[in-house]
């Protein structure tokens, strides 16, 4: 179990060189009763091109402080949504041709009846097709489960060329349907001139998103990944951190309920700076905790700290058998107003070393 709420965000920067937007791997049973050439739903598929995906595998995040059990390595996809097919109105053939395929010896030679030439060396098996089709985000969505693949970090550059509604109509519809995660890979930290600009623009996109069912989350936090170009990368340390709380304070979290649950072994445990909304019933409680085989509770250095819960009647705080528990500058509001005497609301029994300011 991980527990952890000391911050909103989780943010991933990759450092990047060049952009791999292709790779095969196998894999078997995948089923698709409209692609291109497929005779039996059931047949094992032992190639697949997946044209806009590039595979990156990211190790555990780690939590600055948590309550841990050893986790897996995430999987993750770069999923590009620049595509279109020859049907669109603005754009046909958007993302698979370029000017120079016009003049490239193995673009032509391998070009296809009613299609440009393409710029990529490989063809998808479902055809060049639309990132707006839901019918092929689908498919790509059954393609990465059958992969073992955990999320897809979709390729974000706001509405520029209408990529968004792309995402909307495809990827996002497709996530939701077959409960897959997916988060933004925004390109735009990397490429903008305007600091202030961005700083607004990453928190209208995070904001547009993180509530989705199939927004990815990492301990209880949305992610969000900001490209960077290793050779001249814009985004310095100073940066970052000020994007940081500059998306914390505008997007804000909002926790109806977070629990310990029975025999949870939790040590140093943060809980901080976020909002519970908890009006009927408990917003915050860990009891029951693990105890060794003496019997003694095993729970411990758990720290309660700046948090806002809005209150009905029920206590927001439920906490027992903790050894070394710290809650102090919580504030609790019935109504939107502050209450004076929270301690009510903070049920805190058979704790050692405990230290409570509310």
């Amino acid at each position: 179990m991980t527990m952890k709420y000391s911050a909103i965000f989780t943010f991933c920067t990759a450092i990047v060189q060049n952009r791999i937007i292709l790779r095969e791997f196998q894999r078997p049973i995948v089923e698709s009763p409209w692609r291109p050439g497929a005779t039996d739903a059931n047949r094992a598929v032992t190639r697949i091109g997946l044209v806009a995906l590039s595979l990156c595998v990211f190790c555990s995040l780690l939590a600055e402080v948590s309550a841990v059990e050893e986790s897996q390595p995430l999987l993750f996809a770069n999923y590009y949504t620049w595509y279109h097919d020859g049907s669109h109105t603005a754009r046909p053939w958007s993302g698979w041709t370029r000017k120079e395929s016009e003049h490239n010896v193995r673009s032509l030679a391998e070009q296809r009846s009613g299609e440009p030439p393409r710029s990529s060396a490989a063809y998808p098996l479902a055809g060049l097709y639309d990132s707006a089709d839901p019918e092929v985000a689908e498919w790509h969505v059954q393609l990465a489960q059958a992969a073992g693949i955990d999320a897809f970090l979709v390729d974000w550059w706001g509405t520029h060329v209408g990529r968004d509604k792309n995402i909307d109509k495809g990827i996002l519809v497709a996530a939701e349907k077959h409960g897959f995660k997916f988060a933004l890979l925004d390109e735009r930290s990397q490429f903008h001139s305007d600091w202030q600009w961005y700083k607004q623009a990453a928190v209208q996109a995070l904001a547009r998103y993180k509530d989705s069912a199939s927004y990815l989350r990492i301990d209880g936090r949305p992610v969000y990944y900001l490209y960077q170009v290793a050779a001249n990368a814009t985004l310095t340390p100073e940066k970052f951190v000020e994007l940081k709380q500059h998306a914390e304070a505008k997007v804000g979290l909002n926790l109806s309920f977070a629990s310990g649950q029975d025999d949870a072994r939790l040590r140093n445990v943060r809980v901080a700076g976020n909002t519970f909304v908890c009006p009927s019933n408990v917003g915050l409680v860990a009891q029951r905790p693990y105890r060794d085989e003496d019997g003694v509770p095993d729970t411990r250095d758990i720290k309660i700290i700046d948090n806002v819960f809005h209150v009905g009647s029920a206590p927001a705080i439920r906490i027992s058998g903790i050894q070394t528990l710290m809650s102090r500058g919580n504030t609790f509001k019935q109504n939107g107003i502050s209450v004076e005497d929270a301690s009510r609301f903070a049920v805190i029994s058979e704790c050692i070393d405990t230290m409570v300011e509310h």
